[in-house]
């Protein structure tokens, strides 16, 4: 039988694409993490009902996050440390922003809701965008990984938020990995 096409990662009705200023240039071994504040522009609550991250350098992107700032004295320290569009090192501090608004990993379809199901994205709110690079013990070239953004006008009867569930950092919350758990060889 014919293999069937792959489905698309585009995503259908941008609204908004956000690209860095600067782009980063991974190198060396180790894994990078790189964050920027990207600005989606509303001066209004806008629902967000689609999100699509498109890698630059699709060799070295790992994953991404993306965080939203709502905060306005948040806003106003991390534009000012950081700028807009601006790369920064982020692999010693936690990510940025009140929530999380996607994790995309390569191959991900781009997330997409009806109307009446969508993301609060807060008036004159900042977006965070922290990539995880693996560079592959070489120098890559420069990356600049955009984001795509659909919005909705229509106030949605349910609101998406995204968790992140997983492990803690350090102990004593730490769990054991399967292979550490008492009882097993």
């Amino acid at each position: 039988a014919a293999i069937p096409k792959p489905p698309t990662t585009a995503l259908a009705g941008v609204s908004k694409t956000m690209t860095p200023t600067q782009g980063w240039t991974t190198s060396g071994t180790k894994d990078q993490f790189v964050c920027y504040v990207l600005d989606p522009g509303n001066t209004q609550l806008t629902w967000v009902t689609g999100l699509q991250v498109r890698p630059g350098n699709d060799l070295v992107v790992h994953h991404a996050v993306i965080t939203e700032v709502t905060k306005q004295e948040d806003i106003t320290a991390i534009v000012a440390q950081r700028g807009i569009g601006q790369p920064w090192d982020c692999s010693a501090s936690a990510t940025p922003g009140d929530f999380v608004v996607n994790v995309w990993t390569p191959g991900n379809q781009p997330m997409q809701t009806p109307p009446e199901l969508a993301i609060p994205l807060v008036a004159n709110s900042k977006l965070v965008m922290q990539i995880h690079y693996h560079p592959a013990g070489q120098t890559n070239d420069v990356d600049f990984t955009s984001v795509d953004l659909a919005y909705s006008n229509v106030w949605p009867r349910k609101m998406y938020f995204v968790a992140a569930i997983g492990n803690e950092f350090a102990a004593p919350n730490l769990q054991p990995s399967p292979d550490e758990a008492p009882g097993t060889a």
